[in-house]
């Protein structure tokens, strides 16, 4: 049977404990209180009903430890939000007095909060109920700073016991206000932190645009003036002439050196400079490594000595990084040596099952470097000689590039000098075995590439695909020099048309373009089922390793980077319209 709403709010004020129903609003509105609360808290029943809460019971503002208001306050909404009755720890409360003063008479309750659902299933209202344990406490010593003259003396071990568990409580209750706070205080900096990582991966990848952008820019300029002092020199001209187009060629390819640099060491910096990974034989390395510094070593009358005997013959790892260090070791003793020798060696120092570890050094007989000049090598900017009156050039960068390299292929790099005497510049690398035996490296042909197209690949169809009209010329002459027979197209819708309409040999194709770039119009070409196996060769300025797994990925068969080197592009096109069966594509 139910009970008369009478008979509950009979038994609602008869309970002798202090109770509060609470609207379930922003305010927690008091819609309904005891004769009990109004009794401990000395406040009459018109003056606090429709009130918020804490307008009513607000904190001490001169006690600046109190802070049970805002307990209170998380409570009511953790019942809100939870659904379920939460208990609170022991909490002191500053009520105010009402004797029309602004004191406050302190408090010891154990608040428990219930909620009251609505026929929404929502919490409605919140049963407040406190525990008043203010005598108990002020006796067993815990409110002894509140009220002094109160205190009495622990006559049993039971009450010691309770006032110890008051005080660790009290204590526990405070760790825990402490701990919240760290805790809010450690979200907030992740909070920084994380914004911090998001702008520095911004500003990173901003950056790495950037140093994109320029490479493309600069590139292919520089493919144009390459491209057009090859013509003019292929078509002759006086001995003053041929001087000159040779002195373009030689500074035109020292500012593409350090832009290079200037790329690797910016990759390097983001932690970005990625190592391939595939086989390779050491010996065309060491030859060309070798060949870049014969012709000028001989015109200074020096000898260039190699001694690799031992070295394995395949190996697996960076074949081009490799060549990259050999190269500016190789360079630098050339440009520092004015009389006597060069001399390049290399030696296992140790071998596993799974890879060597190789040492190469390459020694002069040059002016050699002081102490002092040592210490500032392998820096980046740095030189041994950074005074304005220095006698040789460079942007200090190689030798930086050159151990960080060396590094990430597991190694070191080092050197020993002695002032006018020479100087030994050394790596080590950690190379693996090749994963493929391997044929036996032939020794590099003695006929040029564009000799064996102009006798054997004569009139073949090849399409360029290029918007600058200036390398669309310099591309065109090439490949008509050589007896091919070139189409060109500007974009990569052209291209895609062009190559329905045309049975292709191979097909040159640059990235970035109008219209449709280079990577879309591969996609497209492959796409038609009569061009599935036509020789698609990158041939651009976006020359990062990044750039050449992108191509071969969209279906592209080799990479090219720009300024192209004739020679390159001959002995390229050479290899794929002989091998037209190593296209496969699924």
């Amino acid at each position: 049977m139910a009970l008369p709403g009478r008979l509950f709010e009979n038994i609602f004020e008869a309970t002798p404990h202090p109770y509060l129903i609470l609207q379930a609003d922003e305010r927690f509105s008091i819609v309904a209180v005891n004769a009990q609360y109004l009794a401990v808290t000395g406040t009459e029943r018109e003056a606090i009903l429709g009130r918020g809460l804490f307008e009513v019971f607000p904190d001490d503002p001169s006690d600046e430890a109190s802070s049970s208001v805002e307990d209170l306050r998380s409570s009511l909404k953790r019942v809100m939000s939870d659904g379920r009755a939460d208990t609170m720890g022991l909490q002191k409360y500053d009520i105010p007095v009402r004797d029309g003063t602004s004191d406050f008479e302190v408090k010891y309750w154990s608040p428990v909060n219930t909620p009251v659902f609505g026929t929404d299933q929502k919490v409605a209202y919140i049963i407040h109920h406190v525990e008043d344990v203010t005598e108990y406490v002020l006796q067993s010593g815990k409110g002894a700073a509140d009220a002094t003259s109160r205190r009495v003396a622990f006559a049993t071990p039971a009450q010691r016991m309770a006032a110890e568990v008051i005080r660790r409580a009290d204590e526990l209750k405070h760790a825990n206000r402490a701990l919240k706070g760290a805790m809010e205080e450690l979200e907030v900096r992740e909070s920084e932190l994380s914004r911090l990582n998001q702008r520095l991966t911004e500003l990173d990848r901003i950056k790495s645009l950037f140093f994109a952008n320029v490479s493309h820019e600069i590139r292919t300029p520089m493919n144009a003036i390459l491209g057009i002092a090859h013509l003019m020199r292929r078509e002759g001209g006086t001995s003053r002439q041929i001087e000159r187009l040779d002195k373009l060629d030689s500074a035109a390819r020292h500012l593409l050196g350090i832009i290079n640099d200037i790329l690797d060491l910016s990759k390097i910096e983001a932690g970005k400079l990625r190592l391939a990974e595939e086989d390779f034989a050491l010996s065309p390395i060491l030859h060309k490594a070798v060949g870049l510094i014969s012709d000028a070593a001989s015109a200074k009358g020096l000898r260039i000595l190699v001694d690799v005997a031992g070295m394995p013959r395949r190996l697996r790892g960076d074949p081009n990084r490799l060549s990259q260090v050999l190269v500016n070791f190789l360079g630098n003793a050339l440009k520092f040596t004015e009389h006597g020798k060069i001399v390049l060696k290399g030696r296992v120092v140790e071998e596993t099952e799974l890879d060597f570890a190789l040492r190469f050094e390459v020694s002069d007989s040059g002016i050699g470097m002081t102490p002092e000049q040592l210490g500032r090598l392998f820096i980046a900017f740095e030189q041994g000689d950074n005074s304005s009156t220095r006698k040789y050039g460079g942007t200090g960068l190689g030798l930086a590039i050159s151990r960080q390299i060396a590094e990430l292929m597991g190694g070191e790099v080092g050197v020993t000098s002695e002032f006018g005497h020479g100087s030994t510049f050394w790596f080590e690398v950690r190379l693996r075995h090749a994963a493929e035996p391997g044929q036996e490296e032939s020794p590099p042909a003695s006929e040029k590439a564009s000799l064996v197209l102009a006798r054997e690949r004569q009139g073949k169809r090849v399409l360029i695909v290029e918007d600058d009209r200036t390398l669309q010329e310099v591309a065109f002459e090439l490949l008509s020099h050589v007896g091919l027979a070139p189409d060109v197209a500007s974009n990569g819708s052209e291209a895609v048309e062009m190559a329905r309409r045309t049975d292709y040999a191979a097909i040159l194709m640059d990235m970035r373009m109008p219209d449709m770039d280079g990577l879309d119009a591969t996609r497209a070409i492959r796409r038609l089922a009569e061009r599935h196996a036509v020789p698609i060769l990158a041939m651009t300025a976006n020359a990062s390793m990044e750039d050449r797994d992108r191509c071969l990925a969209a279906g592209m068969n080799d990479f090219i980077a720009k300024p192209v080197a004739p020679e390159v592009l001959f002995s390229t096109l050479l290899l794929w319209l002989a091998n037209t069966s190593l296209v496969h594509h699924d």
